[in-house]
């Protein structure tokens, strides 16, 4: 695992298993704690430090991928409902306005585009964001250790270890603590 780093400000959190860990990595980094300040201790960590073999690496590879594929997924679900709303809302305005032509084409054509236009942008926001980018999170796949992991959060500011905690209160946590620039358990 190397040598710990310690910043001004410092909190731990700790899970009983990698799935645990890899969810509060994912709220911190909602919150708008930044990636390089959260750091993956335990199990996980020596898992993903470990050299793998091409399996194991593509097993971590496709799990990373499935919650991509998930989020794509559901992203083109509400983008195309949403879509096929709005656009379908928008060509009745104009039909009625403009008399366009039969209803049904115009109102259908409208709702038919929205839909494909508003899954397409949702796949892609679904895709892209709310996924977190630190390397906590992906070393979360990469583990080939069972047990404890720790989340930890350093940080020159106070607050943002505040935050940490805060966001981390309700995640069952078997244990959270601060710690100071020397390591040493804050109260």
């Amino acid at each position: 695992m190397g040598e710990r780093r310690f910043a001004s400000h410092n909190m731990i959190a700790v899970y009983p298993t990698v799935e645990a860990a890899r969810e509060a990595v994912t709220r911190l980094e909602r919150k708008g704690i930044e990636a390089g300040n959260i750091e993956l201790l335990g199990a996980a960590a020596e898992g993903a430090s470990e050299p793998q073999t091409n399996l194991e690496q593509r097993k971590a590879d496709m799990a990373v991928t499935g919650q991509v594929g998930k989020r794509s997924a559901i992203g083109i679900v509400i983008g195309a409902v949403i879509g096929a709303v709005v656009i379908g809302l928008a060509a009745l305005l104009a039909d009625a306005l403009f008399d366009l032509g039969p209803d049904e084409v115009v109102i259908g054509g409208g709702a038919l585009a929205g839909a494909l236009f508003g899954g397409y942008a949702g796949l892609f926001y679904g895709g892209a964001t709310g996924l977190p980018v630190s390397d906590a999170w992906s070393e979360t796949f990469e583990a080939v250790k069972e047990g404890q992991t720790a989340v930890a959060v350093h940080s020159q500011q106070a607050d943002q270890v505040e935050d940490a905690l805060e966001v981390l209160r309700d995640t069952g946590a078997t244990r959270l603590s601060r710690f100071g620039a020397d390591g040493k358990l804050q109260g």
